[in-house]
């Protein structure tokens, strides 16, 4: 709601000095150039002083107001300022969200977010190298391949851009593309890697519990073409957000209040209801899925009276034909 042409300075301040200037309209501040507020500050200043109020920086709370209570526009003062670009930063600060996470919280974030990045690439790497030198690649080990492949895009794709923005949120410097593609790429992969683990878990199910079905169903082909689909289909389903998320001024024209946010309401309300849709589909329903199928995996290999039918050799029919006729 635009409050901004009933507002007054006293709304701002709270001061209880009685003056003329307390009622100095927030429009009028808000028009105000570099200049002009600069010598109202020192007005205001000199009679806050002379009635015994404590004097704080106005231009901050000014600001602030201006932005929230006046349809989200910046005040004149701050285009007045526009090619003095710390200076401008300086008085943006005021609404705008921390440029970064404090350096106590920051530092120790990243080095562990290193570690991780790092024990991550050097594992999957490995992983792949094993599962590639190996000259028999059976199904399992093309899903543990692919798997791999998506963790280490994971890391590579996403880890540095959350470097990158956790250090420097404000003003957005890495274009419209990168911000796009950073939480993209998260759900795409993420969305990739829970549905390798169920299909994964599906096979293994079938391999283990229904050896002779899985002779039919299982086989490195079919693997190969239920991974690309799995690729497809998860890129697909995280497009939805490549498109959510666009650079957003805080100050239109002002490039250091470029941030990488939702676009909008509508946007931010879509995308609510996208994520509890994928939570759904691509986490509760796999989580389930895989759970129930190890539970039954579990009771076979550990033999709770389960007959899992086998392939019986020649010779055992054999010796039991011959048995037969004695």
């Amino acid at each position: 709601m635009d409050i901004c042409g009933n507002a007054t300075l006293s709304n701002i301040t709270g001061n209880g000095f009685d003056d003329p200037i307390q009622d100095t309209p927030v429009s009028a501040l808000c028009a105000m150039n570099e200049t002009s507020f600069a010598k109202f500050t020192e007005l205001f200043n000199r009679i806050a002083l002379s009635n015994g109020e404590e004097v704080a920086s106005l231009m901050p709370s000014v600001t602030l107001f201006c932005f929230i209570n006046c349809g989200y526009t910046c005040p004149a003062y701050i285009y007045s300022v526009a090619n003095d670009s710390t200076l401008v930063k300086e008085r943006i600060s005021a609404f705008m969200p921390p440029a970064h996470f404090s350096y106590s919280f920051i530092v120790p974030f990243l080095f562990l977010l290193a570690i991780i990045l790092l024990i991550g690439i050097v594992g999957n790497f490995l992983a792949i190298v094993v599962i590639v030198k190996n000259r028999v690649l059976q199904a399992s080990s093309h899903y543990l391949l692919s798997l791999a492949v998506s963790d280490i895009l994971l890391l590579v794709l996403t880890g540095p851009t959350e470097i990158a923005a956790d250090a420097h949120y404000w003003p957005w410097n890495y274009t419209r593309l990168l911000c796009r593609l950073r939480y993209f790429l998260i759900e795409a992969c993420a969305f990739t890697t829970v549905l390798h683990i169920a299909t994964f878990t599906i096979e293994r199910y079938f391999v283990i519990c229904h050896p002779m079905k899985a002779k039919s169903l299982v086989s490195a082909s079919r693997t190969k073409k239920i991974i690309s689909i799995i690729w497809i289909a998860s890129f697909l389903f995280a497009f939805p957000i490549f498109f959510a998320y666009d650079l957003l001024s805080g100050c239109e024209g002002i490039p250091e209040s470029t941030v990488c946010e939702i676009r909008d309401d509508d946007w931010e309300k879509r995308l609510h209801r996208y994520y509890v849709f994928s939570s759904i589909l691509l986490f509760f329903i796999p989580m389930i899925l895989i759970i129930v199928l190890y539970s039954l995996i579990a009771r076979v290999m550990f033999g709770y009276n389960v007959k899992v039918p086998m392939r019986r050799s020649a010779s055992v029919v054999k010796r039991k034909s011959k048995g037969s006729k004695k």
